[in-house]
């Protein structure tokens, strides 16, 4: 069925990782914006920037992510923004 998106959704990225954690889906990297969430409500999915505790990773592209079972999300490899040609 076809849902009808609300929010601001984010920008175009390359490189990112989409990943579902819960019953929301995270998307990161490809791009300086950081973590967008994109979340069924009421009917609708909505997207939004989550809260983010401690101290993120600088913003990558080319990586891999992993959701773990406790509703953590590991990033690994790739490359920060400013190391790319």
């Amino acid at each position: 069925s076809k849902h009808r998106l609300v929010g601001p959704a984010p920008p175009r990225r390359k490189g990112l990782t989409f990943n579902t954690l819960g019953n929301e889906m995270v998307v990161y990297g490809g791009d300086k914006s950081g973590v967008a969430v994109l979340a069924p409500s009421d009917g609708d999915w909505r997207w939004s920037a989550p809260n983010v505790g401690g101290t993120a990773p600088p913003d990558r592209v080319n990586h891999t992510a992993t959701v773990l079972t406790d509703g953590e999300m590991v990033v690994f490899g790739g490359c920060g923004l400013a190391d790319q040609i």
